[in-house]
């Protein structure tokens, strides 16, 4: 045979046996990739239900009140008289200050038209940035929340506060009530105010005292729960759920505090400290 042709061959069936053991690695990596494929969808996926991080707005006390209401997160808003005379009332309306100092308790001082039989009532509330995903937990905590003395307290009707959203044409709003008459109450959507407990936590709330209070939420059956609240030292479980009232088209999230004034139209003083409001 000629010697060149038989280096030829020789090196034909070389490349041969190079593409063939090329093909099978080939082959074996593919079996491996098939193989981790199949691994990776056999482990658990993550729970939409894991816990994430909690958006926090601190200090919200110490903002002060703004005189024009532009859907602006982070300003203290009074739009008029509202609570119990049904909401937005064109009657007469009396003057709010907001004293903002510094490393102290924001005082509220309110100072009453006379309206009566109604109540002239100040209802302060301030936009935050809408969340971007349903939130199915949200907070509102008070360092300190209450009428500044008992003589203020005695001037009180009732002192209000809430977080709230709304959502998908729905309306969360998350809000508890002490009255020196009924005790603490919390808002029932449709059904408005409900007597939840009498007795101690209106005394604690005759001066200044540490408030928090959390809700869950369901944006699938449209109801929020109010699972505790705690005033001064005591935590108090509630375990109770509310149905949403229809709210087409609004989307805000927002928190609040009201003092309500009674009918003789007395000025009284709240103080606010360490306010923040949190969902996640």
């Amino acid at each position: 045979m000629n010697p060149a042709l038989a280096k030829t061959q020789d090196d034909l069936l070389e490349a041969i046996r190079i593409d063939e053991n090329q093909s099978q690695a080939l082959q074996l990596l593919q079996k491996e990739n098939d193989s981790l494929k199949q691994q990776l969808a056999n482990q658990p996926k993550p729970s939409a239900s894991l816990p994430t991080k909690p958006i926090v707005y601190a200090g919200l006390h110490a903002i002060l009140l703004f005189p024009q209401d532009r859907k602006i997160p982070f300003q203290w808003i009074q739009p008029g008289n509202v609570g119990n005379t049904g909401g937005g009332s064109s009657a007469v309306h009396g003057m709010e200050t907001w004293s903002v100092v510094p490393g102290k308790p924001t005082e509220i001082t309110v100072a009453p038209k006379s309206i009566a039989p109604k109540s002239d009532n100040f209802f302060n509330y301030m936009v935050l940035p809408y969340p971007k995903t349903s939130p199915h937990r949200l907070r509102f905590t008070a360092g300190n929340y209450g009428a500044k003395t008992p003589e203020d307290w005695a001037k009180c009707q009732q002192l209000e506060w809430q977080i709230e959203e709304f959502r998908d044409g729905f309306q969360y709003t998350c809000a508890w009530c002490v009255n020196p008459k009924t005790g603490l109450n919390y808002w029932a959507g449709a059904k408005k105010w409900q007597p939840f407990l009498a007795g101690a936590s209106v005394k604690s709330l005759i001066s200044p005292s540490f408030v928090m209070c959390e809700f869950s939420l369901d944006h699938d059956a449209h109801t929020y729960t109010y699972e505790w609240i705690t005033i001064g030292s005591t935590t108090i479980p509630a375990g109770i759920t509310v149905p949403c009232v229809a709210a087409p088209g609004r989307k805000e999230y927002s928190i609040s505090v009201q003092p309500d004034c009674q009918a003789n139209a007395s000025p009284y003083t709240v103080l606010l400290d360490n306010l923040s409001a949190e969902w996640e």
